[in-house]
């Protein structure tokens, strides 16, 4: 399996995985939106071989604290074709992006997700660092520090880019 930064010429296929794997368009269609607005901060595509199978994507995000915007990341969505899910394929997506993350120096990201899926890979409930999201989401709403200590200090709402109202 190769994990790679999306090039071009995946968007359409990367659209295609988001419909199947989400069974509705409006992940597929949010990932065009925030391309369109340049706001992926980081999209990544897992290839068994030539087909493109799974996708990642990471678009800038903020907590709002005390008036002010800190730089964060959202995590939104991953998806992966069904004949490949459960085979690893988000699991290597997910742990190759986040290296990257830490690679590119942004400090913290944040997930809507599945407590079943992402504290394997270093999330927590995003109460735990103070931090809370506009969705009504309990633990499904997650975070994770990048660098040590990236959180400490820091209260408040975790913002999406506007192109997530349409989800």
């Amino acid at each position: 399996m190769e994990i790679r930064k999306e090039s071009p010429e995946d968007a359409g296929v990367i659209r295609q995985i988001n419909q199947v794997a989400f069974g509705h368009p409006e992940e597929a269609q949010l990932v065009d939106d925030l391309r369109e607005a340049g706001a992926l901060l980081l999209s990544m595509v897992a290839c068994d071989g030539e087909q493109v199978v799974g996708h990642i994507a990471y678009s800038r995000g903020w907590i709002e604290c005390e008036g002010e915007r800190i730089p964060s990341v959202a995590l939104a969505p991953m998806a992966v074709l069904p004949d490949y899910q459960s085979k690893g394929v988000g699991s290597i997506l997910l742990s190759t992006s986040l290296y990257t993350l830490r690679e590119m120096g942004e400090a913290h990201v944040f997930v809507l997700g599945h407590t079943w899926f992402y504290p394997r890979f270093g999330f927590v409930p995003a109460d735990q660092f103070q931090i809370a999201s506009v969705y009504q989401a309990g633990d499904h709403f997650m975070g994770q520090e990048l660098s040590s200590g990236a959180l400490e200090g820091v209260e408040g709402h975790f913002m999406y880019h506007p192109a997530f109202e349409g989800v």
